[in-house]
């Protein structure tokens, strides 16, 4: 099951919101109360929930191969012993969810559940040849110790009580698990909500599967079934699914409270009947297909700073998973433009000459926004002073100013999700923008510089608002004495001044190589101890031909040699 990204044709965001897997299963994660006695112990790629009471426990899933040993470690971390766990329960019957089940169980000596289907894998440790995904399936170490359960069957430990919902679709034997749990005087219906994405392997076909004819019938059905359930507290076989991170960022302000979303089911299956809709559309040619990147991810993230929406692509090294090592991460704008450009220049600089590898992370566009609202709005630091522009979204005036704001959530919301998530070396993190979103990147340096230690900046439209950054060039060295940072300033040569043009600071009049020049100066005359700029001027390109030059250049600058 490859994690991909799904680009559009056109490039355009969104296009493809559910991806097939976490960019690393076994990624770490603390374990965290949820609500009651729930309790998230899986890891940062993969759910597994514990469910306490003085009778016992029961524990749902066990993550990847491997993953068995952090969740033991969870379970303690949270005061509780792995020797008390009874019953183990299984949501699907794939290794990423499964594999870790058979080293758990010996540690526990717990009695593994899961439906018929499921429950003949788990015996087996081999895969459903039924499942449309089966050719990317791996075996896994057989579990004596397995029972099947009936549709609805409670399982009842002391004063537990966790039902079976079969919603099969996805694997012939998918389960979702439903229980109460109260805290506070208040109980809630919490939903342990198994995978029901319509997914096939390379070469597949989940509708038209003569192995398993029902798949699509059962979807919906599944689909359907979690729609109705009662549903207070969702946690989704994948987290990102059902938004658990960006719940988890709320806890601490919120309590437990900032689980609770009684709406949770239903976007959950709104999802997961549009991913059908698109398999089901690809499947009978009406629609091409996407092209996928492999080793991506796309995480939404909600903005609680700015009340939007936005996505977080990750591209992942092609040495990630087989080896420990953190990677510098470049932060690149214009994600629908820069993030798969920025990820093939980093890829090739690594292979074929010899730089380290990086992750990279693209910076959607808001939600719902045109690339062109989201970016006037999102990338620059001021309203203009003088010219007028024509809002390009009907009924919406045109907006500006919001580069400190937006700022702040890459800073402090974006940027700590790709720490806790991912093994990035978070000393060495790399800012990257073109024209507008450079200007993004000197609002950053001259406001709060420490945020990144590298940034690449092309073509930074210095002319914006009649030059108000060399204004705010001025204010910072007024108050401050040092700039820790390193620059790599890139122009294409031919953005300078059009024959028969009188230079101003204004986009029709602007020498942007001269601006860059002089801007450049005007940081290096302060003699700032911790700052360092280099400054590339590429002859014979222009605006729209430069930033992969400039990405290219930057990143030699900045990435070690490694071999």
């Amino acid at each position: 099951m490859k994690t991909t990204i799904c680009l559009a044709l056109s490039l355009a965001l969104g296009a493809c919101t559910i991806d097939a897997g976490a960019a690393d299963w076994n990624a770490p994660q603390d374990p965290f109360p949820v609500y009651g006695n729930t309790y998230y112990v899986g890891t940062g790629g993969i759910s597994a929930v514990l469910i306490t009471s003085p009778a016992g426990h029961i524990l749902i899933d066990g993550g990847p191969p491997g993953a068995s040993k952090q969740i033991a470690e969870h379970v303690r971390k949270l005061g509780f012993k792995v020797e008390d766990i009874r019953y183990i329960l299984n949501g699907h019957e794939h290794f990423d969810h499964a594999g870790g089940i058979a080293a758990l169980q010996k540690m526990t000596g717990a009695t593994v559940l899961a439906s018929p289907a499921a429950a003949a894998v788990l015996r087996s440790g081999q895969p459903d040849k039924r499942d449309a995904q089966y050719p990317t399936l791996q075996a896994m170490t057989p579990i004596a110790k397995t029972r099947a359960v009936r549709d609805g069957e409670i399982v009842k430990l002391g004063p537990l009580a966790v039902t079976a919902r079969f919603t099969p679709g996805h694997t012939p034997g998918a389960t979702t698990w439903t229980w109460k749990a109260s805290e506070g005087g208040k109980t809630m219906n919490v939903v342990y909500g198994d995978s029901v994405n319509a997914l096939a392997a390379d070469g597949r076909s989940f509708s038209r599967n003569p192995l398993y004819p029902n798949a699509r019938a059962d979807v919906e059905r599944s689909i359907a079934t979690v729609e109705a359930l009662d549903c207070d507290v969702l946690v989704s076989a994948h987290p990102e699914l059902s938004d658990l991170w960006e719940k988890k960022a709320r806890q601490a302000a919120l309590g437990n409270a900032a689980f609770v979303d009684r709406d949770g089911c239903r976007k959950y299956a709104a999802k997961a009947r549009a991913y059908l809709a698109k398999t089901l559309a690809a499947e009978s040619g009406t629609a091409p297909s996407a092209y996928l990147l492999d080793d991506t991810e796309v995480r939404d993230v909600h903005s609680h700073a700015l009340n939007r929406d936005y996505q977080v692509f990750v591209s992942l090294p092609e040495s990630y998973r087989s080896s420990e090592r953190r990677y510098p991460v470049l932060f690149v704008t214009d994600a629908a433009y820069g993030f798969p450009i920025a990820r093939s220049i980093a890829q090739r600089l690594a292979k074929h000459a010899g730089l380290e590898e990086a992750i990279v992370v693209g910076l959607s566009y808001a939600k719902g926004d045109s690339a062109v609202y989201s970016r006037r709005r999102d990338y620059t630091p001021s309203t203009p002073r003088t010219q007028s522009y024509a809002s390009d979204t009907p009924g919406r005036a045109v907006a500006f100013g919001e580069a400190q704001a937006y700022g702040s959530f890459i800073a402090d919301e974006v940027v700590p999700l790709i720490g806790s998530h991912y093994r990035a070396d978070m000393r060495r993190k790399i800012f990257v923008g073109h024209s507008y979103g450079s200007l993004l990147g000197l609002q950053m340096l001259l406001t709060r510089p420490a945020s990144f230690e590298h940034y690449i900046l092309s073509s930074p439209s210095l002319w914006f608002d009649r030059g108000v950054m060399f204004d705010r060039e001025q204010v910072y060295a007024k108050a401050h004495k040092d700039m820790t940072a390193s620059v790599f300033f890139g122009i294409g040569g031919l953005e300078t001044l059009a024959a028969g043009k009188k230079r101003s600071r204004s986009e029709e009049e602007a020498d942007m190589v001269a601006d860059l020049r002089e801007f450049d100066a005007a940081l290096q005359s302060h003699r700032y101890p911790g700052l360092a700029t280099r400054l590339k001027v590429f002859a014979d390109e222009d605006h729209a031909s430069v930033f992969p030059l400039v990405l290219t250049h930057g990143l030699r600058a900045y990435l070690k040699k490694a071999r």
